[in-house]
């Protein structure tokens, strides 16, 4: 155990140290997408719906996605103001693009990991917490609720 402790800590590092404040962000996404597959795994042993390749498969490109998107994020908040800089043009060098993505995917994997528990105990949490994430996966998914 305390050798997965010291590998996970020389990873930690590593991946801090080469993406500076980035690091924090992989982590997040890392860890949220990791429960999410694990609570996602004992959810379909424990509905009777079972593991299936094709829905594995799509659900890792979906996984893969997540990582790009934050990504692209990543190289937003460094490109864009090092191209203003080329023409001359001020912009501040600390953009939110990849922790406005990170924020987004935690909250979605959340609500995902959160539907999980569910499935596989619907005593485990409040129904109340369940109804609530629901609301807010469907609010997220129709950009953010009704006009008033």
């Amino acid at each position: 155990m305390s050798n997965v402790k010291y590998l996970l800590s020389i990873a930690g590092g590593a991946i801090l140290t080469y993406f500076k404040l980035y690091g924090l962000a992989y982590i997040i996404v890392g860890a949220v997408v990791l429960f999410d597959i694990v609570t996602g795994i004992l959810a379909s042993l424990m509905d009777g719906s079972g593991l299936s390749s094709q829905k594995a498969y799509k659900g890792v490109i979906k996984k893969v996605v997540l990582f790009v998107a934050l990504a692209f994020g990543t190289f937003l908040d460094v490109f864009i103001p090092y191209a203003a800089s080329s023409v001359n043009f001020s912009v501040p060098k600390n953009l939110l693009f990849s922790s406005v993505i990170c924020v987004y995917i935690a909250v979605t994997e959340s609500i995902s990991i959160i539907e999980n528990i569910y499935r596989c105990n619907n005593q485990a949490l409040p129904a109340w917490i369940a109804k609530f994430m629901k609301t807010a996966k469907d609010d997220i998914d129709k950009g953010g609720g009704e006009d008033k």
